[in-house]
Order: structure tokens, then sequence, then C-alpha cells
């Protein structure tokens, strides 16, 4: 997916709705406009690529310039786009975000061939029996998602899932799902949707939680929980590190992609989380999702984190 950035574009509303300074008919000329490029899968790529992973993208774009950037900036970037299916019908993925001097941005997103799951083969999964395989949204689509973590299963792929709204609008489907998966990250709204709780001890008690389960909740940090071998549970909460935010857009992309970047490495839950932090902090300060992703060997300043086994 290509996302254009228009920073300080439109204008914020009293009523919180977002609109162009223009009339009908008329033409505007702006500041700026960043290209780059978007979406959960390739953000979190990014990430993979510059921790030294191998790393391939399985998505759907269309057949058209859009695609080729997509495909040169991914190349670029040392990330396989050997399983990249290419949709004659549909166009690439494109979306339009108004950022605000904050940082926060309104996005109006067209999904295109992105939004195609179907055409994507899950033989794949056979052929390369990756060691993780990294979910992003797959719009709604639990025929294909079920699909996939079987074919995970077979090829003994361990999923970690950051499920997209479509998917969260059907919680009871989610919860068939969450047993099949090693890790899922949700902000603190959307656990409440599936757990009907905002109260951690609650939904890390609850039957239907994964063996990892990250719960991000803005400037209040996170909180992570890992089921133990002797059957406990090791939560962590963490704070976050305060940066100057230039656009939040991929913030949660870097986090979930940071985690398990080091986690996959290093197994040490809370080197993971500060890991995850640093990479989410990095990337809001620029334009973009994946801009800035930081690798392995960077060094980390201090992040309070509490840690207790329950």
């Amino acid at each position: 997916m290509q996302d254009v950035f228009l920073p300080n574009a439109a204008v914020k509303m009293a009523d919180g709705t977002v609109r162009l300074p223009i009339r009908s008919g008329e033409k505007m000329n702006i500041p700026e406009a960043v290209v780059t490029l978007g979406g959960g899968a390739t953000n979190a790529a990014a990430t993979f690529a510059k921790c030294g992973y191998s790393t391939l993208y399985w998505g759907s774009v269309g057949l058209d310039n859009g695609s080729e950037f997509v495909g040169e900036v991914l190349i670029r970037e040392g990330i396989d786009i050997a399983y990249m299916h290419y949709d004659e019908k549909k166009p690439t993925g494109l979306s339009v975000i108004f950022l605000d001097k904050k940082g926060e941005r309104t996005i109006l997103s067209a999904r295109g061939a992105g939004a195609d799951f179907n055409a994507l083969d899950v033989a794949m999964l056979e052929t390369e029996r990756p060691d993780w395989l990294y979910m992003a949204g797959v719009g709604g689509n639990f025929r294909k998602i079920r699909e996939v973590v079987a074919g995970c299963a077979e090829a003994r792929t361990q999923i970690f899932w950051n499920p997209s709204g479509a998917e969260l609008a059907q919680p009871n489907e989610v919860k068939a799902i969450l047993p099949k998966v090693t890790a899922v990250m949700l902000n603190r709204e959307e656990a409440e949707k599936v757990w009907g709780s905002r109260e951690y001890v609650k939904i890390f008690r609850a039957s239907l939680c994964p063996p990892i389960l990250l719960i991000t909740d803005g400037q209040a940090g996170s909180v992570v929980r890992q089921m133990l071998p002797s059957g406990k549970q090791k939560v962590v909460r963490s704070q976050i590190y305060e940066e100057q935010v230039v656009d939040r857009t991929g913030a949660g992309d870097a986090f979930g992609s940071g985690f398990l970047a080091h986690f996959a490495l290093h197994n040490d839950l809370e080197a993971a989380i500060k890991f995850a932090s640093a990479n989410s902090a990095r990337v809001v300060q620029h334009i973009g999702g994946r801009e800035a992703v930081l690798g392995l060997s960077v060094r980390l300043g201090e992040l309070p984190m509490v840690s207790r086994t329950i």
C-alpha cells in the first residue's frame, strides 16, 4: 500500500471532525506531500529485515505503478517479494493521511488489491516453512485466517497476530483463533472488546488467552503477559520512551514487530518490551511507519518497568 501524507493540510474543528479549508471546485496549494510505503505487514517487514531476519512479504498488490513502487522499496530493504500476488483487476492500495502538528492522523484508505486475501496461496507455508508469521489485519476474512492457521500448524510456524478492527468486530471468531496462535497484540480498548473487561487480571486469567499477550495503552505504556512452563504467568508493566511525536502512524506495528524481532532471538520478555518501545518511539519521530525502524544492535536507555509472577 502507498501512503500519501499531507502534513497540516486539513483543519480540525471543535466537534472533532477534520475539514479542508477550500470550497468545492477550487484548487488549494499545500505545503508538503510525502509518499511512503505503508500497511501493517510491510511496516513489520521493515523491522524484521533491519534486525537481520530473512523476511518475505506475503500480500496482494495491483498490476500498476503502485505495485512497482511497493516492490522497489521492499527489494531495496532486503525483503523477498517472491510471494507478492499481483491482481490484474484491482489497483494497489492507497491511503491519504492528514497529519496535524501533534502527530495525530486522519486516514482515507482505499485498500484495493490489498483487501483480497483469498488470492494468497497457503502452499507458501509448506514450501518456505518460516519460523514465524506476523499476521496483520486480514479484513475480517476468518475463512482465510483459519486456512492460514492450519497451514502454519502443518509447517510448525508460530503466529504473532495483530488483528484489525474488521476481525475484532467478530469477537467470537477471534476467541476461536486465540488458542491457536503464540502471541497476540491489542490495544486496551480492543482487548475489552474481546474479553469484555478492562481489568488486566481478568483478561490474563481468561481461558482463551494466548501464551503471549501484548496490550498497549497509549501514553500509559504497555502490559505484556507470558504463560510460563510452570503454569504461572509473568506480567510486565512498562512505561514508554518519551519522544517528540511527528506522526503516530505505524507506532503499533513498530511495537509488535520490535517485540517479536527481539523475543524470537533472545526469549527475554523485559528486553523485548524495551526494544519494542524504543522502536515505536523512534518511528513516531518521522513521517511514515517504517522509515526509522531500529536494528537489534542499538544501545537503549533505561525504561521503567515492573515485573511480577501471578
